[in-house]
Parts: structure tokens; sequence; C-alpha cells
């Protein structure tokens, strides 16, 4: 038989533990840990979809597939939300999201030395002509931040600001009702469920 979520409180769980694996992105990013920083991606992304099935789930239970439909519609028109639920797909059933290191390359000038002169005193005066007399430039190569396949921001950014917008969402449409033990709602009626929740969707 299939589950539904009925308990807004378990929603706000989700969400939660969205914020948790995202605290974790943005630390191991920093300490350069790669392996670290994708494993808390790849739970990110599960939790992040989880919440939206989640309130998919209580929105019907309490108010019908029509009113789901409605939050369904509105989640999807949210861009940053609509592409970290497909990478929740990619994640879950295919090969994983898709994601760079970006870099930053920069080269100093050897320490501000010149070129030497063919006639200078000790030097080689039959050195081919064609080879560079400047010293070679240092170069470096440092990590900056990480992207996703196809989105040009920074990735822990864009998790941030979907999720604050998805949180926004959930509250707007939850957070107005008390929650009982056996996940019965109250403090809001069917056609009123927050105020400005499913009422203005």
């Amino acid at each position: 038989m299939k589950e539904f979520a009925r308990t807004p409180e378990r929603v706000f769980d989700k969400v939660r533990e969205c914020r948790y694996y995202l605290v974790q992105i943005g630390e191991f990013e920093r300490l350069l840990d790669t392996e670290k920083f994708l494993f808390s991606l790849s739970a990110f992304l599960s939790a992040f979809r989880t919440t939206a099935y989640r309130l998919y789930g209580v929105v019907e239970f309490h108010h019908g597939k029509a009113a789901k439909q409605s939050v369904k519609e509105r989640l999807h028109s949210a861009s940053a939300i609509e592409f970290l639920f497909s990478r929740g797909i990619t994640e879950t059933h295919g090969d994983g999201a898709v994601v760079f290191h970006r870099y930053a390359v920069s080269s100093g000038d050897s320490n501000g030395q010149i070129p030497t002169s063919r006639w200078a005193r000790g030097a080689n005066r039959w050195n081919s002509r064609y080879e560079s007399r400047w010293p070679t430039p240092k170069v470096r190569v440092s990590p900056v931040d990480w992207q996703f396949q196809g989105r040009a921001e920074n990735l822990v950014a864009l998790c941030h600001d979907a999720l604050t917008e998805l949180e926004s969402i959930v509250r707007d449409l939850l957070a107005a009702s008390s929650v009982h033990s056996n996940g019965e709602l109250s403090g809001a009626q069917p056609s009123n469920f927050s105020g400005t929740g499913l009422a203005n969707l």
C-alpha cells in the first residue's frame, strides 16, 4: 500500500535535515575535502526532494489532489527549486549530479626579475636567440568553488537560495497550523489552510 505523509511537523524535520547537509557542503568545500563534499551534496539533494514529496503528501491528505497539484506547480515554477529537483532525480536514478571544480589561475613576475642581456658580463652569448631571456613565470592554480553542470553560479549559493525559497513556501503553507500526535491539523479550516497558503496558490 502506498504511503502518504500526513504530519506537517515531519516536513519541517526534512527542512532541518537539508540545512544540516547544506552546512556540511559549505564546510567541506572550504576544507577542500572533495569526497565528503560530494557525499554531503548527495545527501542534501535526496533530503531536498523528499521535503517536497512530504509536503505534497500532507497537502493531499488534508486538502485533496487539486491542492497538491497547485503546490506542485508552485514549486516547479521556481527555477532554482526545479533545477535541484532534476539533480535529485539524477542523483537517485542516474549516475549522479555532474559538478565541476572551478579554479583561479594567477601568475607572478618571478620576483620582479628582468631578462639578462646576452652581452652582460658572465652571460652565455651563444645561447639560441630564439629562446626567451625572461625568467619562467610562476603560475599558481587555486581551487575557488564548485558549480553544477549547466549553472554558472556557486553551487553552495544555489543550494542555499533554493532551500530558502522552499522553506518559505513550506512555512507559508503549514506554519499556521498546529499538529496533533495523530497527524491531524488544527487552527485552520480546509478552505483557509494557512491564511496566505493554499488559498493564494
